[in-house]
C-alpha cells in the first residue's frame, strides 16, 4: 500500500473529509477517488431509514428495540416486551424475501423462542406485516 505524499496530505487540507489519494507507480492519480460521503450508498440509506421507522413504530408500542446494523443477518430489528421477543426482517419497495432468508429467520426465531415477522414497506406509507414464525410460549 502506498503512503500519502505531501501533495496528497495538502489536498486533504484541514477538512478531514478527504481520503488520501493513492498514486500509481508513475506518480499519476489513480481513478475512483472520492471525498468521504461523495458517493452515498442510496440503497443502504433507504433500507436503514426503513429500519429506523420500524424501530420508532415498535417503541411507540412499548417495545425495547435494537438494530442489527450492517450484519447481513436475517434479523434487521430485534425487540422485547413483557417477556416476548420479536425478530423483524425489513423490506422495501420491490424487494422480495428469498426462501433461504425466511428459513434462516425461522431458525433464529426457534433458537430464541421468538416471534418472527417480515415488515414490507410497499409504496408510500403502506406497511405490510407478515408473521413467519410464532414463539412456542405465545
Amino acid at each position: 500500500m502506498l503512503k500519502p505524499s505531501a501533495e496528497d496530505i495538502k489536498e486533504a487540507g484541514d477538512s478531514g473529509g478527504w481520503k488520501w489519494r493513492a498514486r500509481s507507480a508513475r506518480g499519476t492519480p489513480r481513478t475512483g477517488w472520492a471525498e468521504c460521503g461523495d458517493m452515498p450508498n442510496h440503497a443502504y440509506n433507504r433500507g436503514r431509514a426503513k429500519e429506523y421507522r420500524v424501530m420508532e413504530l415498535l417503541r411507540e408500542e412499548g417495545w425495547v428495540v435494537g438494530r442489527s446494523a450492517g450484519s447481513h443477518s436475517p434479523v434487521d430489528i430485534f425487540a422485547a416486551k413483557e417477556g416476548r421477543i420479536l425478530l423483524v426482517q425489513v423490506k422495501g419497495g420491490q424487494a422480495r424475501t428469498k426462501t433461504g432468508e425466511l428459513t434462516e429467520l425461522v431458525k433464529w426465531a426457534e433458537a430464541f423462542d421468538a416471534d418472527a415477522e417480515v415488515w414490507h414497506f410497499k409504496g408510500r406509507g403502506n406497511l405490510v406485516k407478515r408473521r413467519i414464525s410464532k414463539a412456542r410460549g405465545s
